[in-house]
């Protein structure tokens, strides 16, 4: 999984029935510079991402990606769809999550890859995990949270650490806000923290994101919250 803020962005989609039709607009910035604009979605059981540089960032870091997600009764994924285009790399995933095994099909500039593994654990997708963590932080404030994601390529354990409240003053208003530092961890050395402002006063939308990228220092600010959106 490449460390860009796109992968942090679709760990924001929507996950939870409680939050079906619900749409939520995102101001993208690398660098204090603006570069783009995200958007994630949510409609009965299916779950919807996408981001897009603009065209001044586009010559220099360009993406252009979209991500769907079949979601079960359990909250976790049945189905990951993920097209990506990051500058001259181009392809996609699709994710069957079975009841042992979990089987991928990868296209990657025209080079086509399957296989399977068996998980150790139940898996979230880059999607489906933030459900979690939207009901944690309405149910259970206050509790770490630790998850298990499969990016496609490897699997992620994420942990969730809920900081005090705050104000967060964002382009909708000023909203009380409940911050969680988000370490994302795999074997090896690889280690990325990001830092996360959910919405204490709503439905627990994910209203600020910062960290560091492939691209640089990012950051991610709700701009529009929509509701009861119908999608075929």
């Amino acid at each position: 999984m490449k460390t860009t803020i796109f992968s942090a962005l679709t760990f924001l989609a929507l996950t939870c029935s409680a939050h079906a039709g619900e749409k939520l607009d995102y101001q993208l910035k690398v660098m204090g510079t603006e570069y783009g604009t995200a958007s994630l979605y949510y409609n009965g059981s299916k779950a919807y991402g996408d981001i897009k540089s603009n065209e001044k960032w586009s010559s220099v870091f360009n993406v252009n990606n979209r991500m769907a997600s079949q979601i079960s009764k359990t909250g976790y994924p049945s189905r990951t769809e993920y097209d990506y285009e990051f500058s001259d790399s181009k392809g996609f995933y699709n994710i069957d999550y079975g009841t042992s095994r979990v089987r991928i099909a990868k296209n990657r500039n025209g080079k086509k890859k399957n296989r399977t593994f068996v998980p150790k654990r139940r898996l979230h997708d880059m999607i489906t995990w933030v459900g979690a963590i939207r009901e944690a932080v309405e149910k259970k404030p206050g509790k770490k949270i630790v998850s298990y994601v499969f990016s496609g390529a490897r699997v992620y354990k994420v942990v969730c650490r809920p900081q005090k409240t705050v104000n967060l003053q964002t382009q909708i208003g000023t909203k009380r806000s409940i911050p969680y530092t988000v370490i994302i961890t795999r074997p090896g050395n690889y280690k990325r923290e990001l830092k996360v402002w959910f919405n204490a006063e709503g439905r627990f939308e994910p209203l600020r994101l910062v960290g560091k990228f492939a691209a640089g220092h990012a950051e991610a600010s709700i701009i529009s919250i929509k509701r009861e959106l119908k999608h075929n």
